[in-house]
């Protein structure tokens, strides 16, 4: 399949968080948006959507150091449940059923995980 303007648009949407997570400088994110939209502009149109945005990725990684844009909301997201820890602990302790109540916490709200329903 080849990228097509809504896949180079998603690509600029890209460029623009990978660029609000690095925190740089105005001028330092100019110059990195800058580079990546001329990667955008010199990319032939025929190359398919997953290799543009590597190349978008190669250049972005290129000019912040950063492998993973997304580690610190990770690591946030995986810190979160610690700062609940007791009060997820006295909910499954008071439950009825404590075993239901301690795995209820890996299936959505609308009864789905890993798109399983929780009838099943």
């Amino acid at each position: 399949m080849r990228a097509d303007k809504a896949c180079r648009e998603c690509s600029r949407k890209i460029i623009g968080v990978y660029t609000e997570l690095y925190q740089a400088s105005a001028e330092k994110k100019e110059e990195i948006i800058g580079r990546a939209e001329r990667y955008l502009d010199e990319t032939p149109m025929n190359l398919s959507a997953p290799r543009i945005v590597a190349g978008v990725l190669d250049v972005l990684k290129e000019e912040t150091g950063f492998t993973d844009p997304y580690e610190k909301i990770k690591k946030d997201y995986e810190l979160l449940p610690l700062g609940m820890e007791k009060q997820i602990y006295e909910n499954i302790r008071s439950s009825k059923d404590s075993f239901i109540v301690a795995f209820q916490s890996r299936f959505r709200e609308d009864g789905e995980s890993a798109g399983r329903s929780g009838s099943e």
